[in-house]
């Protein structure tokens, strides 16, 4: 799909796009297993403790070069997303589009289309891709 807005774009305004997103990464496999028992003790169900480690990670990407990956605690939530783009993002847009041509892309989430995260936006001049008037 594309953006009614952006099909015209020149193949240079869209090596421009930076995009962006976070998701969750199980660590040590899919389970972990810990076995909890005297050592006289036969091994039942009860005594082996299951669980998966997740991990969220953040990070960003575009045409020209692949963004760190920013480890996020608890939920992400506006003030996460303003330090991983603080941390991660905004200098690598200094550091790759220094005369502030970049457009950056991000979902609806709501942790990024706070009031909080769109004045962090407008303080560091982010354009950010709309995501208006979707075509098949």
């Amino acid at each position: 799909m594309r953006a009614k807005k952006y099909r015209d774009w020149t193949k240079e305004q869209r090596r421009k796009v930076v995009f962006s997103d976070v998701n969750h990464f199980f660590v040590q496999g899919q389970r972990s297993q810990h076995i909890r028992r005297s050592s006289e003790e036969k091994i039942r169900d009860s005594h082996i403790n299951q669980h998966r480690q997740e991990k969220m990670l953040w990070g960003c990407f575009s045409y020209c070069c692949v963004g760190s990956l920013q480890p996020i605690e608890g939920i992400m939530r506006s003030p996460q997303y303003i330090e991983a783009l603080r941390r991660r993002a905004v200098p690598e847009l200094e550091k790759r589009y220094p005369d502030g041509s970049r457009v950056f892309q991000q979902d609806l989430s709501p942790c990024y289309t706070s009031k909080m995260v769109k004045n962090f936006m407008l303080e560091k001049n982010i354009t950010i891709l709309d995501w208006l008037d979707y075509i098949s």
